[in-house]
């Protein structure tokens, strides 16, 4: 599951989630890993617009906006709760610091010094709060903004952020099989 730090105002508008901006980003990212982004969950931390569709007084394109006011990710979180325990994802990425932020039930952890790990984070479930593994990774805007290919730049460094949860997802997966308790 992923889980987006921002959508544009475009892509609420039409209500697709990956058509341009982080979305695309994600798609390439996910076909250069071999995957098919159809295969994950992928939803925003917020599912309203943070932005308009002018560009702003520098003149920047609209595509490039300020991420979720805190007060927008507080009003999100339940909706996001709840698709986490519909979809019951083996490891969630946290697509920058919002993501992390609309995850986490109270505080949330340090983003800067936990990206590229994957930590412990509680939601709120139906009866109690529990845990669920975040990997904690750089925004998609970031990459939208400045894709650096450059082997050790911040796409090779999001690329193995992606690659080290999809291993967890399978190992966690596995041994829930071989447990009996398979989550579907």
């Amino acid at each position: 599951m992923f889980v987006l730090d921002r959508l544009s105002p475009i892509n609420l508008q039409e209500s697709e989630l990956l058509s341009d901006g982080e979305g695309g980003v994600l798609q390439s990212l996910l076909e250069h890993l071999g995957h098919d982004v159809r295969d994950f969950w992928v939803t925003s931390s917020v599912l309203c617009a943070t932005g308009d569709l002018t560009p702003d007084k520098f003149g920047r394109d609209p595509e490039i906006f300020s991420p979720p006011k805190p007060a927008h990710l507080v009003a999100c979180q339940s909706r996001l709760h709840e698709e986490i325990q519909i979809v019951q994802p083996e490891v969630i990425v946290a697509c920058g610091s919002s993501a992390l932020r609309a995850i986490s039930l109270g505080v949330a952890p340090k983003f800067t010094e936990n990206i590229g790990q994957i930590i412990e984070v509680y939601i709120k479930g139906k009866l109690v709060n529990y845990p669920v593994p975040v990997m904690v990774s750089q925004s998609l805007n970031m990459l939208y903004r400045t894709p650096d290919l450059q082997p050790g730049g911040l796409w090779h460094d999001v690329c193995r952020h992606y690659h080290h949860a999809a291993c967890v997802a399978e190992e966690l997966n596995e041994r829930r099989k071989k447990d009996g308790n398979s989550r579907r």
